[in-house]
């Protein structure tokens, strides 16, 4: 994740090392080039570079300038539905592959989980949540952040995904279950039991709040050192009260990077959710009562590999445009949003982003004291 920092880095403390470095390459742009003889990067992991410039689809100058590099050393940049024919023959012997066999390159799992929840029309917010999490909503035109709170990614030439991911999701649950609830957290079962115990707390978990940064914070505060807090802990709460406000806390944090997509991006009409928490009813019922929003479950949770192969379709022609992408999602659940419970959702909400720095002093909650 963003080179450009990285080379920057080995510049002023590795120069020898720099020096002598020819290729500058990620680990999929290194396994096309020891499979196929070609180092190439496509649009979306591109635009992850902080090299990138995504209106002219071409290496920023003044970045290779900051870093210290030509163009020469990095791959050559390519649309997502690249074809690729030169796979080397001891490899397409091994593999008993015929000749003249097309490999596409295909896009970042994020911009991925877009296309394969059909996330892909205007109004439409995917939200993915399994160790991290995620946020991305769909636009026909760049539309970059200009407080660099989240990141704009080109999928296709009419089609960018921006968004944020956050460090702490599904890991926290994990966390807490072994070191605070003595069991293992390894498969769904562990997920349900959480959520299930968890949902014995009111909305709004009397009171506490949790800010998620067990792992410091990457969109949209971009701090690692940030740390986790539970705020507000009284002699009334337990630990289910823990638990919920967990699980509130992480819906909030995805809650924030969307309304910041909505300041460039305009309002989202619908959340397409993907990731393994799809499968606790409790989860997707609370994300829409925080959302003010209705949540739909479509047919799969690994929407990243649905999405790939989605493309692949699209570079053989098989899938024309959106339209097409919607012919086959299949909906299999809509959870809708309860007013009430949302409006108490609004109220912690407001004191999370207070709790969070993003919001001025003047409007702290009154109860709230520095």
């Amino acid at each position: 994740m963003t080179p450009l920092t990285k080379i920057c880095w080995l510049n002023h403390n590795k120069p020898d090392l720099a020096a002598k470095t020819a290729i500058y390459s990620g680990i999929k742009e290194y396994i096309f080039f020891r499979l196929m003889g070609e180092h190439v990067i496509d649009h979306s992991l591109a635009s992850a570079t902080g090299m990138f410039d995504i209106h002219s689809l071409e290496w920023y100058k003044p970045a290779l300038e900051m870093a210290g590099i030509t163009d020469n050393q990095l791959p050559i940049i390519v649309s997502t539905t690249h074809a690729l024919y030169s796979l080397d023959p001891v490899w397409r012997e091994q593999w008993a592959l015929p000749e003249n066999i097309p490999f596409y390159i295909g896009a970042s799992d994020g911009c991925l989980a877009n296309l394969g929840t059909g996330a892909v029309e205007t109004g439409d917010l995917a939200v993915t949540v399994g160790t991290s999490g995620a946020v991305r909503m769909a636009a026909s035109k760049a539309m970059p952040d200009t407080l660099s709170r989240t990141f704009n990614y080109v999928l296709t030439p009419s089609l960018y995904i921006a968004g944020g991911p956050v460090n702490n999701g599904g890991i926290i649950l994990k966390w807490f279950t072994e070191n605070f609830l003595n069991r293992s957290f390894n498969g769904a079962a562990d997920f349900d039991a959480f959520l299930e115990e968890a949902a014995k707390a009111p909305p709004g978990s009397a009171g506490l709040i949790c800010l998620p940064y067990f792992m410091g914070e990457r969109a949209p505060v971009w701090n690692a050192n940030l740390k986790g807090i539970f705020y507000g802990i009284q002699l009334h709460h337990h630990r289910e009260h823990m638990m919920r406000s967990i699980v509130e806390g992480i819906s909030f944090s995805l809650l924030q990077i969307a309304e910041i997509l909505t300041e460039s991006q305009g309002p989202y009409t619908r959340i397409f959710a993907s990731g393994g928490f799809v499968h606790s009813t409790a989860w997707m019922q609370w994300l829409a009562d925080i959302f003010n929003c209705t949540v739909h479950i479509t047919q799969t949770e690994d929407a990243s590999a649905i999405g790939a192969a989605m493309l692949g379709w699209m570079a053989l022609g098989r899938i024309r445009n959106t339209d097409d992408i919607k012919q086959w999602i299949e909906i299999q659940q809509t959870y809708y949003p309860d007013p009430a419970v949302h409006q108490l959702y609004r109220e912690s909400f407001a004191q999370y982003k207070f709790l969070s720095g993003r919001e001025a002093t003047k409007n702290a909650p009154e109860d709230f004291t520095a």
